[in-house]
């Protein structure tokens, strides 16, 4: 599910937006709402029918009529197939978009996109060690080995918490600084699978709040839970409740 993203206003004041039909419009606003972390998007006309016009009846010709004027009249507007999937990418994406916590894209990136900022981020998200080596050499070249294992273990933790965050933002609610906070607590309390199975606990029994969660959490923690890396645990058990 996509996050909530950013609309500028001047979009409105823009000759090329302003100048689109009412349906192309809504199509360019769609496309930026339904695109990845990293502003990509399937261009298969049937995928983007059914997430774009949900209640239209638009022709497979009229959206594809729609993708061509954008790609021929729009520079940020980026066409590309990669391993066989056809693709969008919007190049502008990360002047508008600005998300903390990416989560890593299904999508292929674009092999001549090579200067974005999100690409490099998907990068070190996706656990590349020449990167990590690269950049932790450019920046001191005379780094220990134990600030080399510093930065390594910062990078994965960040990657731990993204993922949490991306779980809670898309199956909980909206994802406040407090809340991230309680969380980056929670996961190195009790580990980043802990607080990734228990908000799936919490959201099996429909009780999607974070306080909820945090007593799931506390509960396993005085009674047990089966095998505390894998997951396993007796859903028969009666869990600490929080009122």
């Amino acid at each position: 599910m996509p996050r909530r993203r950013m609309i500028d206003p001047d979009i409105w004041h823009d000759p090329w937006f302003g100048h689109l039909e009412p349906l192309e419009q809504v199509f360019w606003i769609g496309i930026v709402s339904n695109a990845d972390d990293y502003g990509r998007i399937l261009a298969d006309p049937i995928y983007l029918r059914s997430r774009i016009f949900v209640y239209r009846d638009i022709t497979i010709e009229e959206v594809n009529r729609i993708v061509q004027k954008f790609q021929d009249t729009n520079s940020n507007f980026i066409m590309y197939n990669q391993n066989g999937t056809q693709c969008i990418y919007l190049k502008r994406w990360s002047d508008y978009q600005n998300i903390a916590h990416p989560t890593p894209s299904k999508l292929p990136p674009p092999e001549h996109i090579t200067n974005d900022s999100r690409n490099i981020q998907e990068s070190i998200t996706n656990g590349s060690s020449q990167l990590v080596s690269i950049v932790n050499k450019d920046i001191d070249s005379k780094e220990s080995p134990h600030e080399s294992i510093t930065n390594e273990s910062g990078i994965n933790q960040e990657k731990d918490n993204g993922e949490v965050f991306s779980l809670y933002e898309s199956n909980v609610g909206m994802l406040t600084p407090i809340i991230a906070d309680q969380i980056k607590d929670a996961i190195t309390t009790y580990s980043n699978g802990w607080v990734k199975d228990a908000i799936a606990e919490a959201v099996k029994r429909e009780k999607r709040n974070w306080k909820y969660i945090d007593g799931i959490l506390r509960g396993w923690k005085r009674e047990g839970r089966g095998q505390k890396n894998t997951g396993d645990y007796d859903i028969r058990r009666k869990y600490h409740r929080v009122n």
